[in-house]
């Protein structure tokens, strides 16, 4: 069998998921459309260059319409690991029946709300562990998957916030009548489930009554999860989900190692975005061995040349609004800008 008919035999799921190994029911999900699968193949790369050889990783990805090029490269991403296995399963004709309780914004999706399916579509399984797109697996994930929850439905780590956006967070959950502390709210980026726990609960018809009576949630999954789980917590430290916008705040977090296990790139910022902000570095440094490293590369210099050229254009404007000395310096930015422009579109070929 070559490596097209595998990935076909892989790809979109629509029957009852088993796990893909043998004597070990736990398993790792992820949940993607087609807007976030660079990122999602490079989340998947940083977990597998930590992984045991030994140990086994049964990846599922709910699939909320990626293009079949970018699966079959995030496919590609097992290909030599024997312990890997990478599936798709067709979420978007799961949830079709539930899609107009669901409401979004901004850079939330559809795609935040799959996780709450996982309890009912995973069922076969022991445990699942649920990772966002936007972080990075700086360690072996086989030690949070393996986690025992014993009584505890889920173990997540609460969402770090410094003093200001603490007291802010507190007065939002007490507005919206959540009735919920920000000291105990976990962030659900990083998700595991025990599922026959979860079995005791209806995660689904919950979440849909929420959405619902609530139409002005901020973290509509996040918030429904933390009201469904309340009390039956298993937290984290937060090692295990350290958020990238709070890293002046490290010192003061405990983390157990100098490295956070999981860095999560929370926010609307992104590490593909902004290269020069801390900790963007380790993205860098796996997103170089995946396939999608050059295209990002190739936006972000877009990106630039966008924004150079606005720059370009309000040096112009500068120099018909001054004289001198100070019209002859901008007039010699804006023909560096340009010059430096034409350089990018030659060699990029816009």
């Amino acid at each position: 069998m070559n490596i097209y008919q595998n990935l076909e035999n892989c790809l979109n799921l629509q029957n009852e998921l088993t796990p893909a190994f043998k004597n070990y029911k736990n398993a790792i999900v992820f949940a993607s459309d087609d807007n976030f699968a660079d990122y999602l193949g490079i989340a998947i790369a940083s977990l597998i260059a930590n992984a045991n050889p030994k140990k086994f990783y049964d990846i599922i990805i709910f699939d909320g319409g990626i293009s079949k090029c970018k699966l079959y490269l995030i496919f590609s991403l097992a290909f030599g690991h024997d312990n890997v296995s990478i599936r798709f399963f067709d979420i978007k004709n799961y949830v079709k029946k539930w899609e107009k309780n669901f409401y979004h914004r901004g850079h939330i999706s559809v795609a935040m709300y799959y996780r709450i399916f996982i309890p009912e579509i995973c069922h076969n399984f022991q445990q699942i562990l649920y990772l966002d797109c936007d972080l990075l697996v700086n360690t072996d994930i086989a030690e949070l998957l393996n986690v025992d929850l014993k009584n505890y439905y889920v173990a997540a780590a609460v969402d770090l916030y410094n003093p200001t956006s603490l007291r802010e967070h507190n007065q939002y959950l007490q507005d919206i009548s959540l009735y919920l502390s920000a000291e105990n709210y976990f962030n659900s980026g990083v998700l595991l489930f025990s599922i026959k726990n979860c079995a005791k609960i209806d995660c689904i018809g919950k979440s849909i009554d929420m959405l619902t009576k609530y139409q002005k949630l901020k973290f509509p999954d996040q918030d429904i999860l933390n009201v469904i789980f309340k009390g039956r917590v298993f937290y984290l430290s937060p090692d295990w989900n350290f958020r990238w916008d709070e890293l002046k705040y490290l010192n003061d977090y405990n983390l157990k190692s100098d490295l956070p296990k999981i860095i999560h790139y929370v926010g609307s910022e992104k590490p593909w975005m902004l290269a020069q902000k801390p900790l963007n570095e380790f993205f860098w440094k796996y997103a170089r061995n995946t396939p999608f490293y050059e295209k990002l590369l190739f936006k972000n210099i877009h990106l630039l040349t966008e924004a150079t050229l606005f720059r370009i254009f309000v040096y112009g404007l500068c120099r018909w609004c001054t004289c001198g000395k100070l019209r002859s310096k901008f007039r010699k930015k804006q023909r560096k800008l340009i010059a430096a422009r034409k350089r990018l579109q030659q060699f990029c070929s816009f």
